[in-house]
């Protein structure tokens, strides 16, 4: 397993975190707000949900470990860095040597919401390809898919995985999701639906 989570840099900090019973939600510092958004709710912003989790190490990503240019990572979907990185630490926590599993048939299935993340490279903006940038990199055989049924993404995710290994398709695979929320506007529209919490 492997996974960054807000104030918990890996699984084992998420687990003495809940533990704990440790709120990793807080109030969002005004920076994360586009100002002509708040002007468009009044003032204040009232009604607009202001907390959120936010990855401590978001920025951490080493394009060269990957073989990508700094220009070409900038230009990449958060979800396809996080994948990448995330996906390596998880074979490597699987006792896999990531880059011996070249050519074999590994199955990649993510659960990921759209982002509305967009660049001027096609490749870093699609949200198809959040999970082919790990298959492409150790150059994977197996189905490499992005799943989307809203909430139940992840949990989709591994339900593929376990019958694409089940079929024969897969030998092992790569499972699990990704969300980061990228846009202060979504939460505008999620508030104006009425479904944050407006408290934390």
């Amino acid at each position: 397993m492997s996974g960054q989570f807000p104030m918990a840099e890996d699984y084992n900090a998420l687990w003495n975190n809940l533990s704990q019973g440790l709120d990793a939600v807080g109030e969002l510092r005004g920076d994360y707000f586009d100002p002509r958004h708040l002007a468009a709710v009044g003032e204040s912003g009232a009604g607009v949900s202001h907390w959120g989790g936010v990855l401590r190490h978001r920025d951490f990503f080493d394009p060269l470990f990957f073989n990508l240019s700094p220009a070409d990572a900038e230009g990449m979907s958060p979800h396809q860095r996080l994948v990448l990185q995330e996906g390596w630490r998880a074979f490597e926590d699987a006792g896999c040597v990531p880059k011996e599993l070249e050519g074999r048939r590994v199955g990649v299935f993510v659960g990921a919401e759209p982002t509305g993340y967009s660049s001027r490279s096609f490749a870093g903006s699609s949200e198809a390809i959040v999970g082919a940038r790990i298959s492409y990199f150790l150059n994977l055989r197996g189905p490499a898919m992005v799943v989307n049924t809203g909430c139940s993404s992840s949990a989709m995710a591994i339900h593929l995985a376990c019958e694409s290994i089940r079929s024969g398709e897969s030998e092992i695979c790569l499972a699990g999701g990704v969300s980061a929320a990228l846009r202060t506007s979504v939460l505008f529209e999620l508030s104006r639906l009425g479904i944050l919490s407006r408290t934390g």
